[in-house]
């Protein structure tokens, strides 16, 4: 899956994709390990951009000086179990109807590989 993710996002002219779940506790959204994906620390859900994401079940986007960094909630039923990440260097509607589909696909194999997508503290 993830390779998979990394090759789309790139094929959008897109580079560091994140995906950070939630851990058991509520506190923290984590950043999963694995193969094409930035690492980085544990964010907030209170208090960071990526917390308000998650919080607000609505995408946001940061302007950086290299492009634009877009958050998309990773939707679990009628709850939210994390966060995608990806930089590009502008997003236009086409960029952001792909990512918010590959968010939806993302939790749909998450939730069948492992039966839930929290991610353990």
């Amino acid at each position: 899956m993830l390779p998979v993710l990394a090759d789309t996002v790139a094929r959008l002219g897109g580079r560091d994709p994140q995906i950070l779940l939630q851990d058991y506790g509520q506190q923290r959204l984590v950043p999963l390990p694995g193969e094409g994906l930035a690492g980085g620390e544990p964010q907030s859900v209170d208090g960071s951009e990526v917390g308000r994401c998650f919080l607000a079940s609505r995408p946001i986007e940061l302007a950086l000086p290299d492009g634009v960094r877009v958050l998309l909630p990773l939707p679990d039923g009628g709850d939210q179990s994390g966060v995608l990440a990806v930089t590009l260097d502008a997003a236009d509607d086409d960029d952001r109807r792909l990512l918010h589909r590959i968010a939806g696909l993302i939790t749909d194999m998450m939730q069948t590989k492992n039966g839930h997508a929290d991610l353990a503290s």
